[in-house]
């Protein structure tokens, strides 16, 4: 679903990521918690927009939302999300 360009958070290509919009829109029934996760790790991605190096610390990091909400977030993405 979501790839990362590498660990460091900076994108060398220059910062620009975007969502299909049935997976956004299929995100957006999980919740708030999910839609921020499914951004952040998102942003993340790499040219496959498969998978993503971003993890829960990322989502903590840069949104606020704490390490327990943004790992419920996650494993949520990971059962209910737009692959499902």
């Amino acid at each position: 679903m979501l790839r990362g360009v590498n660990n460091t958070g900076v994108d060398p290509v220059g910062g620009f990521f975007a969502v299909d919009r049935r997976s956004w829109q299929k995100v957006c029934r999980l919740g708030m918690n999910e839609e921020v996760a499914y951004l952040v790790q998102a942003r993340g991605t790499g040219r496959d927009n498969c998978t993503t190096t971003w993890s829960v610390e990322a989502i903590e990091r840069y949104t606020g939302i704490s390490r327990h909400k943004a790992a419920a977030a996650v494993k949520r993405l990971q059962c209910e999300g737009p692959s499902r």
